[in-house]
């Protein structure tokens, strides 16, 4: 499976699981996620960017606030369109 086809497929099916709260199930996956599309695509990349946005959302509800902000420093460099991702709270 390409990638980008794996990236959106794991968003389409982890969806419910993030909606029920169930966050300790997919950031495991999330994780190994975001190393395949960085090794595949490179650090600099929108998969990658979108990778890291949604599992610092969850670091975010878990109240993992630190692990989150790192990650949006990392989002920052990885972004296409820096700015674009301003809805944290962290």
């Amino acid at each position: 499976m390409q990638s980008k086809h794996l990236l959106i497929w794991f968003n389409d099916v982890s969806d419910p699981f993030y909606k029920a709260a169930y966050w300790q199930l997919i950031t495991p996956i999330y994780k190994e996620m975001l190393h395949i599309l960085e090794a595949k695509l490179g650090p600099v990349n929108q998969d990658v960017a979108t990778t890291l946005n949604n599992l610092a959302l969850l670091y975010e509800s878990w109240g993992e606030y630190e692990k989150a902000r790192l990650l949006c420093q990392r989002l920052e460099k990885s972004s296409n369109n820096p700015g674009q991702y301003k809805h944290f709270h962290t």
